[in-house]
């Protein structure tokens, strides 16, 4: 794990920050295994947050599919980001299945379907509301 992108991947990151539960959980791993672990868990909240954080899905599907591809061992490596490759060197390393990564991967994409199913009944209501005299469920901001 040497170079400076690679180190904003060491523990503690962006997906386990101070007092958090994440940060909790890693903070006593083994030092042999702690920056490794704490990589994993990046990238795992990276894929649970594609639905929430890319609200049109297809956008969120191509970007979940380019992660998919990006951690391929045949992949010469992902352009742009340094955490897919990373990713690569720790499953090598600790001899990690493919299974898990994949798995989380088709969880994301279900709940990029099911962000699209939930957002639908809110879309009817807002519409609803646009096209009739209902006080407003919520303020609006101007």
């Amino acid at each position: 794990m040497n170079g400076a992108p690679r180190a904003a991947w060491r523990f503690p990151n962006p997906a386990t920050p101070l007092g958090s539960s994440a940060y909790c959980s890693l903070r006593f791993a083994p030092l042999r295994l702690l920056h490794d672990l704490a990589a994993l868990r990046a990238w795992h909240r990276q894929r649970c947050a594609l639905a929430v954080e890319i609200p049109d899905p297809q956008a969120a599907l191509r970007t979940l599919e380019w992660w998919r591809a990006a951690l391929d061992p045949a992949c010469p490596g992902a352009q742009g980001h340094p955490l897919p490759g990373l990713i690569r060197e720790i499953r090598a390393r600790h001899a990690l299945p493919e299974a898990p990564f994949r798995d989380i991967a088709d969880q994301a994409e279900a709940d990029v379907a099911e962000q699209r199913v939930a957002l639908i009944p809110l879309v009817k209501l807002w519409l609803a509301w646009r096209e009739s005299r209902w006080p407003a469920p919520f303020p609006e901001t101007t």
